[in-house]
């Protein structure tokens, strides 16, 4: 690592600003980083809170000179629609209209399905392709976009790695960080 990094750290749906995925980054990078670890909306049923985390990580990033976002499983989702800024995204929840629609979240309107689908299915501009990254997990028990996300992005920016949807401290350690380091 060359400089100093500032990192936001978007974590998943069901964890909070104590994730032990963003604490474990930090702990990893050490001295050659700040992760920045907010909590964000779990309340994702509605889609305003989701239009709420994306702008509230936008703000950060502005506000803080964030040099890179890592965006965790639906964090990953939200990162992916954070513009100007270097990303990876981790196991991507990249078509949340699909995982709500099968009774994760009974609350769900099909107005905000609707919602939500057009994020999915937004363009995804040539800047964007070039600043996002992704980590897949071979053996992830809750979802893979992995061929969705190498149609939509640059599919020699795709990686993967062996494990489940949580991603372990080996994980971190062994594919995470390097990525990292060539960013």
């Amino acid at each position: 690592m060359k400089r100093h990094l500032k990192i936001l750290y978007i974590h998943g749906y069901g964890s909070g600003a104590n994730s032990i995925t963003g604490s474990e980054i930090q702990r990893k990078l050490g001295d050659n980083a700040t992760v920045f670890l907010p909590g964000f909306s779990n309340d994702l049923f509605l889609f305003e809170n989701m239009k709420q985390n994306i702008r509230s990580a936008v703000n950060f990033i502005k506000e803080h000179n964030v040099d890179l976002v890592i965006g965790s499983s639906m964090g990953g989702f939200t990162a992916m629609q954070i513009p100007e800024v270097q990303k990876i995204l981790i196991k991507p929840a990249m078509v949340p209209s699909e995982i709500f629609g099968h009774g994760i979240l009974d609350e769900i309107t099909e107005e905000d399905l609707e919602k939500y689908r057009q994020l999915e299915n937004r363009e995804v501009s040539p800047d964007e392709k070039k600043l996002t990254y992704a980590l897949f997990s071979t053996d992830d028990e809750l979802f893979s976009y992995k061929e969705r996300f190498e149609k939509l992005y640059d599919s020699a920016k795709s990686f993967s790695m062996t494990g489940k949807h949580v991603i372990s401290p080996r994980s971190i350690r062994e594919n995470l960080l390097p990525l990292i380091s060539i960013l």
